[in-house]
């Protein structure tokens, strides 16, 4: 009997966090749907409002539809304003990958799955990576999160403007190599010995500041914090690029310069995969 009730309790707990997984993908028409509900009990009780406003669209030769798209367009301009001022008074970003990557601009093979009943984030195969839409105009904040290496490495991502241009400490067991990437392509830093081995298929936690043009990184291994990065990382240098192929190559300034960006992850491919859970970045 005891076994019986506690599968039940399983089946109702999945039921739950399958019906909170699908309400924060379809955040978007639950709003629109308790619009046009509020749009309607509205016209049912008060209908001189909107009588008044049929009028006035018809002396404006305007159709009725016409008034109903511009109401719309002004509801979606006051939405994006709100979220736009929410998203700037944010001072901290929480993921825990239970409703998908709704908050995550990626590219390649990230999926979400479930590790003893927690969720968590793979990714593998994602050269270009992902970053998290919420801290794009974050500048100082402390990344922590935990990781797994499974194969290769594991790689973090730090102000990133967008997916063509950020900060990014590749991790693997004995070594770090810090990167930057401008418009597209590649510039890798001089190599970085670990003071500890990082364990595989094995759980860890990192923490990571970024603050000012400083990057600083510790990992906790079996309850001991090791720092395993330290560096001015972020000050704006001049780097000389080499355009083109073949015969139709120039030489390029581009200058590497991240002061604001968000946090994310990549692993380049399938030689490459770790995963990541319990995600938080907070303002400094």
């Amino acid at each position: 009997m005891e076994s019986s009730v506690n599968f039940f309790r399983k089946i109702y707990r999945q039921e739950e966090e399958s019906l909170g997984e699908w309400l924060g993908r379809h955040k978007l028409l639950l709003f629109g749907l308790v619009v046009a509900a509020v749009l309607m009990i509205l016209y049912f009780k008060y209908r001189a409002p909107f009588l008044v406003l049929r009028d006035m669209l018809v002396v404006a030769h305007t159709p009725l539809w016409g008034g109903l798209l511009l109401a719309v367009w002004l509801a979606g301009l006051t939405v994006r304003a709100y979220r736009v001022h929410k998203v700037a008074e944010q001072r901290e970003f929480v993921e825990d990958f239970r409703h998908g990557l709704d908050q995550w601009e990626y590219y390649g093979a990230w999926r979400t799955e479930k590790e003893d009943r927690r969720h968590l984030l793979t990714v593998t195969e994602s050269g270009d990576g992902g970053i998290a839409r919420p801290c794009l105009l974050w500048r100082d904040y402390d990344f922590e999160f935990d990781t797994k290496i499974v194969r290769g490495n594991t790689t973090w991502l730090i102000r990133a403007r967008d997916i063509l241009n950020y900060a990014m400490l590749q991790c693997g067991q004995s070594e770090l190599y810090p990167h930057f990437r401008v418009n597209g392509m590649w510039v890798r830093l001089p190599r970085v010995s670990l003071s500890t081995t990082l364990p595989l298929n094995t759980w860890f936690r990192v923490r990571i500041r970024v603050q000012g043009t400083r990057v600083t990184a510790k990992v906790t291994v079996d309850d001991a914090e090791t720092e395993i990065y330290n560096w001015d990382l972020l000050r704006p240098n001049v780097r000389t690029f080499v355009i083109g192929e073949g015969d139709r190559t120039q030489r390029a300034d581009l200058i590497l310069s991240y002061p604001v960006g968000s946090i994310g992850f990549r692993e380049w491919s399938d030689t490459e995969c770790a995963q990541f859970r319990n995600v938080r970045v907070s303002k400094i």
